[in-house]
């Protein structure tokens, strides 16, 4: 028998942890306003998190979602991801590098990044007036996939305000 220091059983923690999701998601919340999201500086760039797994508000943790702002003149930091991950272009035009290839955009656009075995390298990029937003989602395949998704995700080059505001290049 496997049991904790408590004395339960990893049957007794399954229940519990089934239990408690259920309370959570009948507690949480369907609508998410965006004016009340706090705006995190990453690698990546300005995200705005309206769902994620470590967010206990929100009614789901099935899907990553999120809104990427770029600045005027500006660009998302490089990264390697599994891929997988779709992008709505909400405000704003420029162009996303992915893997060498340079692919065109504007405001209503959607652009799919493929899942590849071996990862996806991506960038976008800010050629118009004014800020960019999209929003991004993929799926939650942590628990079956890792939180990498079954490859590194890796900061090739970050946004220039993160480097900015962190003093890393």
């Amino acid at each position: 028998m496997t049991a904790t220091a408590d004395g339960t059983t990893l049957w007794d923690q399954m229940v519990a942890a089934g239990r408690e999701e259920r309370e959570r998601k009948a507690n949480g919340y369907a609508v998410i306003e965006r004016d009340k999201l706090e705006a995190e500086l990453t690698p990546f760039g300005l995200l705005r998190w309206y769902t994620h797994p470590r967010l206990t508000g929100p009614n789901t943790r099935a899907i990553y979602f999120c809104e990427l702002e770029i600045l005027e003149g500006s660009r998302s930091g490089r990264i390697r991801h599994q891929g997988g991950i779709v992008h709505f272009v909400v405000e704003g035009s420029g162009y996303t590098d992915l893997d060498g290839t340079v692919h065109e955009w504007e405001r209503r656009d959607l652009i799919g990044i493929p899942p590849r075995p071996r990862g996806v390298e991506l960038q976008h990029v800010n050629t118009g007036a004014g800020r960019v937003r999209m929003v991004l989602a993929f799926p939650n395949f942590d628990s079956s996939l890792g939180a990498e998704l079954g490859v590194a995700l890796e900061v090739l080059s970050p946004a220039p305000e993160f480097a900015a505001a962190s003093g890393r290049s």
